[in-house]
């Protein structure tokens, strides 16, 4: 899926780098990427997935999705920059895998007792 495809509808400060490039999958563990994956910086409790942007380069990541305040990565050739990278994972991973929420139908059954 091209980037810019990717990206539509999620709030970002600003892209650095060349945003016409194809994303092949999408990864917040650095251990997980493959080439071509998008890496997305999740700040955790005990560990902060910024500092695994160069591993996941290492590992061949297309680009890098990092949050407002931290430093952009100077060897990646591609950088969002967003102020939740944890709601721009869930709204990447909605586009990338084409909506499926919107495929589910719902129904819900009330009652007492």
């Amino acid at each position: 899926m091209k980037f810019t495809e990717l990206v539509k509808g999620i709030t970002y400060s600003r892209i650095i780098g060349d945003a016409d490039i194809d994303i092949g999958g999408l990864a917040y563990d650095s251990r997980s990427v493959c080439p071509g994956d998008l890496f997305i910086c999740i700040q955790g409790f005990t560990e902060n997935g910024h500092d695994y942007i160069r591993q996941a380069l290492v590992r061949g990541a297309a680009a890098v999705v990092i949050e407002e305040g931290h430093e952009i990565p100077k060897q990646a050739s591609c950088v969002l920059v967003v102020p939740d990278s944890r709601q721009a994972l869930a709204l990447l991973a909605n586009n990338f895998y084409n909506e499926p929420s919107s495929k589910l139908k719902l129904i819900g059954v009330t009652g007492t007792n």
